[in-house]
């Protein structure tokens, strides 16, 4: 019963790493492997060499194992008993621990989203004109492609259909990051006149709670019209919606992330034009089909400003899927995403305090 018990309150502790990781699966195979070789289950830990059963002696595993089947065989040894209860207190109070800290994580982080949107859409008269005008805007904008390709048939072996679903994947992802992320575009000037203060006296990740604190209303309907677009001229199927929703995910994960790393050099710089410069240069590069551009202007889109994987590889994957192209989409989120957090962690370290509790 002991070691049974001292086997749930560690696998409770290996899952709040869902909290952080989002996802306990990795931390769960990684616990399985341990109980398996240093808790005693497939081998005992005395045929270990020296110092991995010196290793296994320590760490809680073996009371989950090895202890009981040593009792169980006749071994009348009550030390081992007293290793499972301390274990056993040692794991609860730490399983414990972690739960409590992930769920006022989890909280904070979604109650300030919550916040952030209810505020955006206290007026909703101005909610929805905001929306609409943006909306009117992409319509716009939109429009005057059609009219080009109307007039062109195809360029580089892109179609009016094809730039279609390109803004359609371009204005949804923008309008998930500077809507629902709206601090995104604002870092630079928050570091840059020292308003972080109210942010880094709370007990949640700096960033993460940044971005969730404001909900920007005129960018939403850009999200609108994308979605809007796609379902009227995206040929929507099941597999291909589903492919456009991850694939705007994908597009706005570059985007977030490019947008925090190079809104964070004002950490470095001081100052914050370098960084707004940078947020309308990705979403104006993004607007145009990265065939469309030849040698170097090409191969920047598709690393120093990725407005390629924001909006063209996307699209492409929606209308023709490659794998080969999928993962090169997800690498790149996912370095983006990288990037952003450790440029911006590292410039927090440079952040001087503006005492403006309530602008942050």
């Amino acid at each position: 019963m002991l070691g049974v018990a001292c086997n749930l309150a560690c696998q409770h502790a290996a899952a709040a790493a869902a909290f952080w990781l989002r996802d306990a699966k990795s931390a769960w195979f990684l616990y399985q492997k341990f109980v398996f070789m240093l808790g005693g289950l497939l081998l005992p830990i005395e045929v270990l060499p020296g110092w991995l059963e010196r290793v296994a002696t320590l760490l809680p595993f073996a009371a989950m194992a090895y202890v009981p089947g040593r009792l169980a065989s006749g071994h009348v040894e009550p030390g081992l008993l007293l290793v499972q209860v301390g274990w056993l207190a040692v794991m609860t109070a730490l399983a414990a621990l972690a739960f409590a800290r992930g769920e006022r994580r989890l909280q904070a982080i979604g109650d300030t989203f919550r916040a952030a949107a209810a505020e955006a859409f206290a007026n909703r008269a101005s909610f929805w004109s905001q929306a609409t005008i943006m909306i009117l805007n992409d319509v716009a904008w939109v429009g005057f492609w059609v009219v080009f390709f109307h007039e062109v048939g195809s360029l580089r072996g892109w179609e009016a259909d094809d730039v279609l679903l390109l803004f359609s994947v371009l204005t949804t992802a923008a309008g998930l990051v500077l809507g629902l992320l709206a601090n995104a575009r604002r870092i630079g000037a928050l570091a840059g006149d020292g308003e972080l203060d109210a942010t880094l006296t709370l007990p949640v990740p700096p960033l993460a709670h940044l971005l969730a604190r404001r909900v920007e209303p005129v960018h939403i309907g850009d999200t609108l019209f994308g979605i809007g677009l796609f379902a009227l001229a995206g040929s929507p199927t099941p597999t291909r919606t589903a492919m456009f929703v991850l694939a705007a995910v994908a597009g706005a994960a570059v985007m977030v992330g490019f947008v925090v790393a190079i809104q964070s050099l004002a950490f470095f710089a001081g100052r914050n034009e370098g960084g707004d410069l940078g947020v309308h240069a990705v979403i104006l590069l993004a607007s145009y089909p990265a065939e469309l551009f030849r040698g170097l202007p090409r191969a920047i889109l598709y690393s120093v400003v990725p407005a390629a994987f924001v909006s063209t590889v996307p699209a492409t994957l929606v209308s023709d899927f490659d794998l080969t192209a999928a993962a090169g989409l997800l690498a790149a989120a996912t370095l983006s995403v990288l990037t952003g957090w450790s440029v911006f962690t590292v410039g927090l370290r440079r952040y001087t305090s503006g005492a403006a509790w309530s602008r942050a």
